[in-house]
């Protein structure tokens, strides 16, 4: 399939089928070049709704006529992809790898379905979001997740900000766009710090392309969570407590790109920079699970582990409060041991030369350890060194590893008895 200005182009009767079925548009599209066969009789006039009567006989007379159709772009269509755009990202909720997504959408009075199909408001991104459906099914999945989970996270409070909801799903939706041809680095984000930042610049530049709110494009330019994060003084967000109520250019947008001719409707100008704090936030922490979860071994617990990821990184400072205590909130049955890796997070930052005190073992800590052996620290414990026998990762994969060998005792271990 090709886009132009004003058609999509099929070169095959499969793909044609294949897109009217799956997107529902029997008698709504129409041929911009009448149909003929081998003979130049026609078969199917221009600009005429097409039915199903009339795909049963191109099949019925398959090999008889060049297969070149050209489908008109018009308002209709447009919609009708847009709604189906809006059911598929709506299904992803019941893919047995999102409970953790659909966890945050069961029970919220939010209208998240008009949010996500309001966020589709140009032609470009529209048939940008449709392309990708089409030819890149499971990246399509990746990046409707990423959207999913960045709304997800805001709406677990009203936030009253012009467009707040919709916004955040388009930082998520966009923040990969850029990588549809690069299998191997969508489903491999990097960990390096330089590699993520860069590329998340890159993904904002292209990003621009889709004529997108400034609050989404700064937030996928800045939304990398970074080592030197932690121990940092953040400010509050400032979301206030209120019941509820409501990289190079890719090759499979070239064409896409090349369309563009005006939208049928824009964006409200001007930047709300609360709103761009907030959803830089939100899709930093939506980055983080999605790579989590990439990376949770047992199935069974994944929705438990990345709770008590989640909620310990934000204690250690990588994420705002405002945003996570939510989603804590929300996972009754694992909040009591995640509040508990929370405050073990907010003892490892009393730490008097951070990022030093570690807390052993995780989750159920009854130790801190100096991992970076600063033997003229005060609250070093002498006469009670421990061996560690293997490597371990930060809890999260985020920081430091601690690696084999011998640690003093931490002082600060007496503040897990008050825990």
């Amino acid at each position: 399939m090709k886009i132009s200005a004003d058609e999509l182009h099929f070169d095959s009767l499969a793909g044609l089928k294949g897109f009217v079925l799956n997107y529902e548009l029997l008698g709504l599209i129409q041929f911009g070049t009448a149909i003929k066969d081998n003979s130049g009789k026609i078969l199917i006039k221009e600009k005429i709704f097409v039915k199903d009567t009339f795909l049963k006989r191109l099949e019925e007379m398959e090999g008889q006529f060049v297969p070149e159709f050209h489908v008109l772009i018009t308002n209709d269509l447009l919609k009708q992809i847009k709604l189906n755009l809006t059911k598929s990202i709506i299904k992803r909720l019941d893919a047995p790898e999102n409970a953790f997504i659909n966890s945050m959408y069961t029970g919220l009075h939010h209208n998240f379905r008009a949010y996500i199909r309001h966020s589709f408001v140009n032609r470009i991104l529209v048939l940008a979001a449709f392309k990708v459906s089409m030819e890149r099914p499971f990246f399509f999945n990746h990046v409707a997740d990423i959207g999913l989970l960045t709304m997800g996270i805001v709406m677990q409070k009203v936030i009253r900000l012009r467009n707040i909801n919709r916004y955040s799903f388009l930082a998520g939706f966009c923040a990969d766009l850029a990588l549809a041809d690069n299998e191997n680095l969508w489903k491999n984000y990097p960990d390096n710090d330089v590699a993520k930042n860069k590329l998340a610049i890159e993904n904002a530049n292209f990003a621009t392309r889709f004529n997108l709110p400034d609050e989404v494009i700064e937030s996928i330019s800045n939304h990398p969570y970074n080592e030197s994060m932690v121990f940092e003084t953040r400010p509050s967000l400032g979301i206030e407590e209120v019941t509820e109520a409501e990289t190079g250019e890719p090759s499979i947008y070239t064409d896409v790109l090349e369309s563009n001719t005006e939208e049928d409707e824009t964006f409200p100008p001007g930047k709300d920079e609360k709103a761009t704090l907030i959803i830089t936030e939100a899709l930093r922490i939506a980055r983080f699970i999605k790579t989590t979860a990439s990376r949770v071994i047992e199935p069974d617990h994944f929705a438990e582990e990345l709770v008590y990821k989640v909620a310990y990184n934000s204690a250690r400072g990588y994420f705002h409060k405002d945003l996570i205590n939510p989603i804590v909130s929300r996972f009754k049955q694992y909040e009591a041991e995640a509040r508990k890796l929370m405050r073990i997070a907010e003892i490892e930052r009393m730490c008097l030369y951070p990022p030093s005190a570690w807390a052993y073992p995780k989750p159920r800590s009854a130790q801190i350890l100096c991992k970076n052996r600063v033997m003229h620290c005060p609250k070093l414990v002498s006469g009670w060194d421990m061996h560690v026998i293997s490597r371990m990762d930060a809890f999260g994969w985020l920081g430091a590893s601690l690696d084999e060998g011998n640690y003093s005792k931490c002082a600060l271990e007496s503040e897990l008895e008050k825990n």
